[in-house]
């Protein structure tokens, strides 16, 4: 699970659509899983979770 703030330190949540089949309709936070090859580096996961849930580029992310 990541956590994406603003610069004013709000949390993006994600609103699931009506016609999945888990949390239909509710907020969530990103969310995914560690590929094999960034087991030893969790950052990499979150930004790829961030990149692929959201469509936010890497450049736009900070530590």
């Amino acid at each position: 699970m990541a956590f994406l703030l603003n610069e004013e330190q709000e949390v993006l949540f994600l609103q699931k659509r009506p016609k999945d089949s888990f949390l239909a309709g509710h907020l969530v936070p990103i969310g995914g899983h560690i590929d094999g090859d960034e087991i030893n580096d969790p950052k990499k996961a979150c930004i790829r979770e961030i990149k692929e849930e959201t469509v936010k580029r890497s450049d736009c992310i900070e530590d």
